[in-house]
């Protein structure tokens, strides 16, 4: 049994587009996302593992009118089967 923890992150351009009355719209922002994330790999045989993991994404402010911060965010969970030398 192998128990790790990570964080991936990174910024980039938030954009969204909807069809209006005015015809199409694009709004959005540049913003951030950070992803803390915990698993485990459990050793199977000596060419498998299994992993599960789990994690939350926090984002910056999107400063989008369709999505709030509240619609990105959130909770998300993996699980999967490695193959290779261990």
């Amino acid at each position: 049994v192998h128990v790790y923890a990570g964080l991936t992150g990174g910024m980039g351009w938030f954009t969204t587009s909807a069809n209006t009355q005015e015809g199409m719209k694009k709004d959005g922002d540049f913003t951030y996302v950070v992803r803390p994330q915990a698993g485990v790999n459990i050793k199977i045989t000596s060419f498998m593992q299994a992993r599960i993991h789990g994690g939350y994404r926090f984002t910056g402010n999107t400063n989008s009118t369709y999505y709030q911060k509240d619609n990105i965010n959130g909770w998300n969970a993996g699980a999967g089967l490695a193959f290779g030398a261990f």
